[in-house]
């Protein structure tokens, strides 16, 4: 129209075009629940500690964001830019997620589920029926302690919806345990039967080394606690690999990074 012709002769003919940059908001939530556009309602069993719920445009069932977790919204063009494939999208992120984790630690053992979106890490299963008889031993003590048993929990969840190829939402990664209650009044995805954890839980329970004796193990397994703060440079460092971007942090965001949002 005129007034962009108008706006384009004003510019200086020496001066190179600007190219549309894509943004990546980086927040922890106040405490809310979230569910997306086809979310059962079911899946909340109860909340009885006045979390709100917020009905959202993505992808996926019910989930909570809060304090303790870090959550990336990338929004980003992918038509220009990348591919333009929601299904290559949503597998590029968990890549983020799983080497963010394998850069913060090569011990945890990031994965995939076939079945779900995601990132799993193997956590501690908690025990059933352990006995509390006078009777107990030193011996049986000793048996538990090497009959510790890993599943695979969720520590990363992520849901997506684009316009125009725009993308919107994106991930969520547990990092402090005290984000963990909240998940007990839902069920976290709409995966019944199965648990969510978090980077710490994690880097506290994982397996042993066989090459290492108990000493070294409980050194091992007592790091100290990691914050939403100090992972975040993690997953930017791997968005900016998995989609061979270059990050520029504004003068605003630089200070908010990681902070309640």
């Amino acid at each position: 129209n005129n007034n962009d012709n108008h706006n384009h002769n004003d510019k200086n003919p020496n001066t190179p075009p600007t190219k549309p940059l894509d943004t990546i908001l980086v927040v922890q939530h106040e405490p809310v629940y979230t569910l997306g556009t086809a979310s059962d309602p079911s899946f909340l069993l109860h909340n009885n500690s006045d979390i709100p719920m917020a009905n959202i445009q993505r992808g996926g069932e019910i989930t909570y964001h809060g304090p303790g977790q870090v959550t990336l919204y990338p929004i980003l063009n992918l038509q220009r830019n990348y591919v333009p494939d929601l299904h290559w999208y949503m597998r590029a992120l968990e890549q983020v997620v799983i080497q963010a984790v394998r850069r913060l630690d090569d011990s945890l053992q990031p994965a995939r589920q076939d079945d779900t979106t995601g990132v799993w890490l193997p956590a501690v299963v908690p025990a059933v029926g352990s006995s509390n008889d006078e009777d107990d031993n030193e011996d049986d003590n000793e048996q538990q302690q090497h009959q510790v048993q890993y599943e695979q929990a969720k520590v990363a969840a992520i849901g997506v919806h684009a316009r125009r190829w725009i993308t919107q939402h994106g991930l969520a990664v547990n990092v402090e345990d005290h984000c963990l209650p909240a998940f007990d009044n839902i069920v976290p995805c709409g995966l019944v039967g199965k648990r969510v954890t978090t980077l710490n839980a994690c880097r506290r329970q994982r397996p042993a080394s066989p090459n290492q004796n108990n000493n070294n193990n409980n050194n091992n397994n007592n790091k100290d606690e990691l914050t939403v703060e100090e992972f975040v440079p993690y997953l930017l460092d791997a968005m900016r690999d998995v989609f061979q971007m270059e990050l520029v942090l504004d003068d605003e965001g630089e200070d908010d990074v990681g902070s309640h949002s």
